[in-house]
């Protein structure tokens, strides 16, 4: 919703990116992964750096995928013709 996605930023930006990591953002995040598992996502894409500070693994039951470290290994394996793994 436009009122979650506005919560959502809020916590970002006047928390998270000012070393701020309140209980309640962390439930709130992790209310959102467990909807998204149970409408079938089998892996949860932390599409912001700074949310990786909040949510843990353990918040998860599927994999959280940092995306700075996806793209910094697929850079990896593109400068030395790694393939990507299937």
């Amino acid at each position: 919703s436009r009122t979650g996605d506005r919560e959502r930023k809020s916590e970002i930006f006047d928390e998270l990116t000012q070393g701020r990591f309140l209980e309640a953002s962390r439930s709130a995040y992790a209310r959102m992964i467990t909807d998204l598992v149970e409408r079938g996502a089998e892996a949860i894409v932390l599409g912001c750096t700074e949310i990786e500070q909040l949510v843990r693994p353990a918040d998860s039951p599927v994999p959280l995928l940092d995306s700075m470290q996806v793209h910094a290994r697929a850079a990896v394996d593109a400068a030395f013709r790694i393939p990507a793994p299937a």
